[in-house]
């Protein structure tokens, strides 16, 4: 999954990857990110319901699903479905470079230009 948000991303924006949930609430509080492409099923010993609701709800950061289309899946995104996410991406589904494209908020509220 990460190899396909780099590839999808990576040539437009400067990404941070974290293994947990504490490593992604210290890249956030260190940096202002733009928007945040996060797996709820990543970090299993985790809890990754009050982190993302603080980072969407309260701090206004757009926020990404990036998960399996599975039951586990679907439980975390309807977990999530009070934090104003509004955005979730399927892996394997519906991850195409076009769909990161299309709901990452760019800053001119444009996304890149592909090159040919």
């Amino acid at each position: 999954m990460e190899q396909q948000v780099l590839r999808a991303l990576g040539d437009y924006t400067t990404l941070r990857f974290t293994k947990t949930w504490a490593e992604l609430q210290e890249v956030v509080m260190r940096r202002s990110p733009s928007a945040i492409v996060a797996d709820p099923l990543a970090d299993r010993g985790g809890h990754p319901e009050p982190t993302l609701d603080r980072f969407s709800h309260l701090w206004r950061i757009p926020v990404v699903l990036y998960t399996h289309l599975s039951p586990e899946g679907a439980h975390a995104v309807f977990a999530l479905g009070q934090s104003g996410i509004r955005h979730v991406i399927f892996w394997r589904v519906d991850d195409d470079a076009n769909r990161f494209i299309e709901v990452v908020p760019w800053v001119r509220d444009e996304p890149p230009l592909h090159a040919a």
